[in-house]
């Protein structure tokens, strides 16, 4: 009986043990597949923005609407913090020269509509803070030379296109629909509301900064 019962123990020892190597491997093969996907997903984006960033028209205005789908698709939260941070410095870091107008605004506007999708999610961890405004402070510098450049003699199409993207993305930080933090959207609006100003386009955001301010 003895015998039997020490048996017992050991089947069921081993059992528990196998049991547990294999959720551990079942848990790193997930880790595995999760690390792998996320480093596809990121050279796919990479490569579609080396071609968005074309002189060619044609090629940058399709590799943008490629580029708008494969983001707009991917839910934020599947894809890590330090990844979407990694894309938005590559495209403030790699934008085109004014002188290629379209894909330079192909370009501002793929970082406008990224930092919609991600910055409510980035800006609630503070560990992100450094990075996001590292990302937006170069990004005002961009929007600034496109205001400055599109207004040279008849306003340019880069001129009218960020000048409305920036209103919009200014009055989106600090309304009821911003679900990041309050403070940090405060001072993103605040940022770009002054490049705005600069060439006398912050009218409409203005407004909207003065309203949210007297409920306040």
């Amino acid at each position: 009986t003895t015998t039997t019962t020490t048996t017992t123990t050991e089947v069921n020892d081993a059992k528990s043990k196998n049991d547990e190597d294999d959720k551990n491997l079942s848990q790193s093969s997930n880790s595995s597949d999760d690390s792998t996907f996320q480093e596809l997903w990121k050279n796919i984006v990479i490569a579609f923005y080396s071609v968005c960033r074309n002189s060619d028209p044609e090629k940058t205005d399709r590799a943008t609407d490629c580029f708008q789908r494969l983001v707009s698709s991917t839910e934020v939260e599947s894809i890590s913090d330090e990844t979407w941070l990694t894309i938005l410095h590559l495209v403030v870091m790699k934008q085109p020269t004014v002188q290629t107008e379209v894909a330079r605004l192909n370009c501002c506007e793929i970082f406008i509509k990224i930092l919609l999708a991600t910055v409510a999610h980035l800006s609630r961890n503070h560990e992100n803070w450094e990075d996001l405004t590292d990302i937006i402070n170069r990004m005002t510098l961009i929007i600034g030379e496109n205001l400055r450049e599109g207004r040279k003699g008849a306003v340019s199409p880069l001129f009218e296109s960020t000048r409305q993207s920036i209103t919009f993305l200014s009055n989106y930080m600090i309304s009821e629909d911003f679900k990041g933090n309050k403070e940090y959207g405060a001072w993103t609006s605040e940022s770009l509301l002054s490049e705005l100003e600069k060439v006398g386009a912050g009218g409409g955001s203005s407004k909207n900064m003065a309203a949210t301010t007297a409920k306040t």
